[in-house]
Parts: C-alpha cells; structure tokens; sequence
C-alpha cells in the first residue's frame, strides 16, 4: 500500500497484513511525498497511524526468506505512531527514509529491527521521537543508524519514557551517527555493575541494578554513548 503527497492522513485501528517474497525485497506500506524535492517536507504532508497492527500475512506459518520485508518505510513528509504494534518476521519495522518528522508513541516492535533512521540529503529531518517504545524477544537491533548527514546538528533523535532490560538498550551503525544529536534518559535495568560488564547506552541513560546490594552502588547514569559498552558513573551508591 502506498500513501502518495497525503495530506493529514490517518489510518484508525487498521491491520495491515505484508506479504513476504523469496524473489524480492517488500515493503509493506509506503508514505512518501515527492512532488517537489526542492521544498521538502511540506507542513501538511502528515500521516498517522492510530491503534494500527502491522503483520505478516503468513503469520501463522512465516515463509523462509532471505529478502528484506519492512513493514512501514516513510519517505518525507511527517509520520506519528500511536499504540501501534509490529509483529515478529518483518527485518525491518520502520524504516524513516528521510521523513522530517516521526513520534513513535506507545508503539511494539517485535521486528529484527525495530527502527532504522536514513537521512537524505536533499530532505530534512528536525526529529524523531520515540516515547515509550517496548521491543519484544525477536528484536534484535532497537535502533539502526543507516546513514548520517554533516551539517550540525542536523537531526535531534530523543529517547523518552523508556524501560528494558540491558539486552536490549544496544543499537547500530556505530561509527555513522556523524551529527545527530541523541536526548536519551532510558532506564535500563542490569544484572552487574556496568562500570564492569558491557552495557550499551546512549549519554544520559540511567542503568539500575535488578537486585540491589546492600552498601554497593545501584544506579549510575552513562557519560558516553556506546552500542556495546558506553562509559558509566555511578549517581547512587
């Protein structure tokens, strides 16, 4: 399905069933605006989707294949996720393809990988909110970083309202977050000291133990972001 240069589109409690392909790459549903690359995004340019589910349509006996499967690639104009859920078998739940605005609200992703963010060069990306977003066990990459831009800072991406376990707090595309500005306060509980074990984190994350110990510290708070073992300073001892 493709929503073409729409104009406060919105999609109230719909199921959007994706069907897989072993030939080629699939994308479920596709928002894009292109009518004028030389004024992108138009104000107007808005899609939401409201209580939406986003499925495979061989869910009950998912076909093997090796071809992407992405449920929801936004391309330009503005995009909001509110109680949406992405069920397991898609590689990709959303891809932000150059979209200028994105608020993730209250959204599922089961996906291999929840979220990937691609900056275009001749479109802009102010932000990308995620407010409360759970992933669930066949989440493997939270977050991708496809690609970066040099101008500064040339997206704001903010993390908001957000609880997991520190196996899931990781991300992608490390060495490509180039200028994009990270607000992150993520709450991630942990099982050691992350001073000692590896727990990925964006700057401002809080890390929590699971069981406290009593006269050792519980709770640091990171001072780098890192997608496998960022910095950590301990903020309750």
């Amino acid at each position: 399905m493709e929503v073409l240069n729409a104009t406060d589109c919105t999609f109230n409690e719909v199921t959007f069933a994706v069907t897989p392909s072993t030939t080629e790459d699939v994308n479920g549903v596709v928002v894009r605006v292109i009518d004028s690359f030389n004024d992108l995004p138009k104000d107007d340019y808005q899609t939401t989707f409201n209580d939406c589910t986003f499925e495979r349509a061989d869910a009950q006996d998912l076909l093997e294949t090796d071809k992407e499967v992405v449920a929801l690639n936004g391309y330009f104009g503005k995009m909001t996720l509110n109680d949406c859920v992405f069920r397991c078998g898609f590689t990709t739940g959303y891809l932000n393809f150059g979209v200028a605005e994105s608020y993730l609200n209250d959204v599922y992703f089961d996906a291999e990988t929840a979220v990937s963010m691609q900056p275009l060069a001749w479109a802009r990306i102010d932000k990308f909110v995620l407010d409360n977003v759970t992933y669930g066990t066949n989440t493997l990459t939270p977050f991708l970083f496809v690609n970066y831009m040099i101008t500064k800072p040339y997206a704001t991406v903010s993390f908001k309202n957000m609880v997991l376990d520190s196996s899931q707090a990781g991300y992608a595309g490390a060495d490509q977050i180039g200028t994009t500005k990270i607000v992150s306060d993520r709450l991630i509980y942990v099982t050691a000291d992350p001073t000692v074990a590896d727990v990925p984190a964006f700057k401002g994350d809080t890390a929590r133990l699971y069981t406290v110990i009593a006269g050792a510290p519980s709770e640091w708070v990171a001072v780098t972001s890192d997608p496998v073992a960022a910095d950590w300073k301990v903020v309750v001892e």
